[in-house]
């Protein structure tokens, strides 16, 4: 990912990317924050962040699978949240979500992002069909 970073920013500076950590909802705000004052608006969120546990499902621990949903999934719903009003008062905007194809094969860790973060992604898109944003 930060390969990625390093491209966009060879090619623009109209962009902000975070490396922290998304389980902390008090630095989602601040990283929401940071983009008002530096550009006044949001146009399109991206979110990627996520992590790998691969075994079976009764080797994976309880705190494990917690963590798991923690980063692929509640981090995913902490930034449409804080960006969503924002973009409802500018009547636009964009929310891709990039998970992985790991879930199709069966490891572990991305069932939480990939299954349940489509039920997130099917409300958000039930609550702003009417508007002009696109999920």
């Amino acid at each position: 990912m930060i390969d990625v970073i390093e491209s966009i920013a060879v090619h623009t500076t109209d962009h902000c990317s975070f490396k922290d950590s998304v389980t902390d909802g008090a630095y989602v705000a601040e990283c929401i924050d940071k983009v008002l004052d530096q550009f006044g608006r949001i146009d399109v969120l991206v979110t990627v962040a996520g992590i790998t546990s691969f075994g079976e499902v009764e080797s994976v621990s309880e705190d494990e699978w917690l963590n798991v949903l923690n980063i692929n999934l509640s981090g995913t719903f902490r930034f449409c949240k804080q960006v969503l009003p924002i973009m409802r008062r500018q009547q636009r905007g964009r929310i891709v979500t990039i998970g992985s194809l790991l879930a199709k094969n069966g490891a572990i860790h991305d069932h939480g992002r990939t299954g349940l973060i489509w039920q997130v992604l099917q409300t958000l898109h039930m609550e702003c069909r009417k508007q002009v944003y696109t999920l």
